[in-house]
């Protein structure tokens, strides 16, 4: 989740020289890399509600600091996480190396790989040429529990939650709202994951899912991403001189 009171830059600390070797194998310094009156470094995670609902802002703003001299350094490696199970607009000319993962591409038009990110044998394969498992729609079940374990909105607008993540919770329940209408809990579990209140939600969009795994394995990474991000790796791997 993203923190609602980060801390105050400390105003006038002058960025120290640096001189690190990108993926690209260039090596970097702080003078090549900035622009006539700055440079804008970002820690993001691109496939992050938060990001993608500030995305537009995030772009205009680049845009504004680059025509006030801040530069910018363009991504060698481009990896599209937002599991949107389409591609929205990522292209293979976008970096040196393009990963895609899950549906929605194919190797060697959009991008240079892609990850299977379906569940079962091929889960965090490297995909060179074709495209991923299609999308069937469903997600995976978790001890009998399919559909039902899934939050959708129930109108457009934005949540308001009563529960955080980790959280214990019982049928009925209710976990939020949007305007007037109440989200409530399908069945007894603990709350995997849940949208961050500032993402404009559409009807019948997913903004979260209950587990019925009374466990705490929602404080780990699964077993699915850690296939998944694997595959990432291997991918970028082969490509770089090591």
């Amino acid at each position: 989740m993203v923190s609602l009171h980060p801390p105050l830059c400390e105003f006038g600390w002058k960025a120290k020289d640096f001189k690190l070797k990108g993926v690209d194998d260039k090596f970097w310094t702080l003078n090549e890399a900035c622009g006539a009156r700055g440079l804008l470094i970002m820690f993001i995670c691109n496939h992050c509600p938060y990001v993608k609902a500030i995305l537009p802002r995030l772009v205009e703003d680049i845009r504004q600091l680059q025509s006030l001299g801040i530069n910018k350094i363009d991504a060698p490696i481009v990896i599209d996480g937002r599991l949107a199970k389409k591609n929205i607009d990522t292209t293979i000319s976008d970096a040196n190396i393009v990963v895609g993962l899950g549906p929605g591409f194919t190797a060697g038009r959009d991008c240079d790989f892609v990850i299977e990110t379906k569940r079962g044998h091929f889960l965090g394969r490297v995909i060179k040429d074709g495209k991923a498992i299609e999308n069937t729609g469903r997600p995976e079940p978790v001890e009998g529990r399919g559909d039902e374990r899934v939050l959708r909105s129930p109108k457009d607008g934005q949540v308001h939650w009563n529960v955080e993540i980790g959280e214990s919770v019982v049928r009925n329940q209710t976990l939020g709202f949007i305007a007037e209408d109440t989200i409530n809990a399908p069945f007894d579990g603990v709350v995997r994951g849940l949208i961050h209140p500032l993402v404009m939600t559409k009807q019948n969009m997913k903004i979260g899912d209950i587990d019925p795994r009374r466990t705490d394995n929602w404080r780990y990474i699964s077993d699915k991403a850690l296939s998944i991000g694997g595959g990432v790796l291997e991918a970028v791997f082969s490509c770089l001189k090591l």
